[in-house]
């Protein structure tokens, strides 16, 4: 009888633990996804579409717990669902190789006690073309950090995106930020997150030596077979500058497109966007989370052009990046 009511009291006390535990788990939300119904493309949170009625905050309005104190209660009275809010690379890694995550922490909990989703926007390198938001130690060390330099020879704000020390810092910094999210953002309250916020720099190229000699290198093949193999869905101004050198199929970036404002902005903003992408170190972590979203500064005085680029520039130079394990939205 003893051990007949012993049996019970475990078989009682397993089944009140399974109950707590459940009580005090938070249940592993699936990733947010892009999917395709019909003829658009919807983005898909928690295996349900999502309409995001979103608010951004001002650059740096989430630097600090107390500023965004009574922002929340403001967003949710809005009628939002979702807030775009920065994570910037200088408060996330004060010092190098340490981070602090306490101002993401409280943005957590601060949008899911307002019901919010967040859109993270990574302040790394860039912000708005310049270099404003990287730590004290990358600002102070211009040697190790090298910035883009101008016709001049001198130095601008922006890190050179040719500076290999800075490629593999940001991407240090952004991968800690993914792999944290991963492992305590269970309720997937981040939806998306920008890598970088629009890459580019405030004049044609940069024109320090790396640059400069990237112009006399080839043209990567891949590039050269989607100009050909799509030559008759090229935008106008492309084709003829292409068509006017002889529409060659291999060749230097100077011989295939002539030394125009276009070849050095296909250049400049095809190896910013190469580069950017893989500062992130995607390749690396592996880290299943959010889609992404990312745009990039295009500099280009011409309206018409900038709509050659900024169509043009994406959907080409993403034939030649190496597949990432997530989604892009342009």
């Amino acid at each position: 009888m003893r051990k007949f009511i012993s049996y019970i009291i475990c078989v009682i006390t397993l089944l009140v633990m399974v109950q707590c535990d459940n009580k005090g788990g938070v249940k592993e939300e699936t990733i947010p996804f892009l999917q395709k119904n019909g003829g658009t493309v919807q983005l898909m949170v928690n295996d349900e579409p999502f309409l995001m009625i979103a608010g951004e905050l001002h650059n740096s309005t989430s630097s600090t717990v107390e500023y965004m104190e009574p922002v929340w209660a403001r967003l949710k009275s809005m009628n939002l669902n979702t807030v775009l809010a920065a994570v910037t690379w200088e408060l996330l890694e004060p010092e190098e190789g340490v981070f602090d995550y306490h101002l993401v922490d409280v943005m957590l909990q601060k949008a899911r006690e307002n019901d919010l989703r967040l859109c993270l926007l990574w302040f790394g390198s860039w912000k708005n073309g310049e270099s404003s938001y990287v730590p004290g130690w990358v600002k102070k060390d211009t040697e190790r950090f090298f910035r883009v330099k101008n016709k001049d020879g001198k130095n601008i704000e922006t890190i050179s995106p040719f500076c290999r020390e800075a490629r593999k810092a940001d991407a240090k910094a952004f991968g800690a930020l993914m792999k944290y999210l991963s492992e305590v953002d269970k309720e997937r309250t981040v939806i998306l997150i920008q890598p970088e916020n629009e890459v580019g720099v405030f004049q044609e190229i940069d024109y320090c030596s790396q640059a400069l000699a990237g112009f006399e290198k080839e043209v990567p093949e891949k590039l050269m077979t989607y100009l050909e193999d799509n030559k008759d869905m090229l935008n106008q101004h492309v084709k003829e500058i292409w068509e006017s050198k002889g529409s060659l199929k291999a060749g230097t970036w100077k011989e295939v497109f002539g030394d125009t404002l276009l070849l050095k902005n296909f250049l400049w903003h095809g190896s910013t966007l190469t580069i950017s992408m893989r500062w992130l170190g995607w390749e690396r972590s592996n880290i299943r989370y959010p889609c992404l979203s990312m745009h990039g500064w295009c500099n280009i005085r011409n309206s018409c052009r900038e709509d050659i680029l900024r169509v043009d520039r994406f959907r080409v130079l993403l034939t030649f990046i190496k597949p990432l394990p997530v989604t892009l939205i342009f």
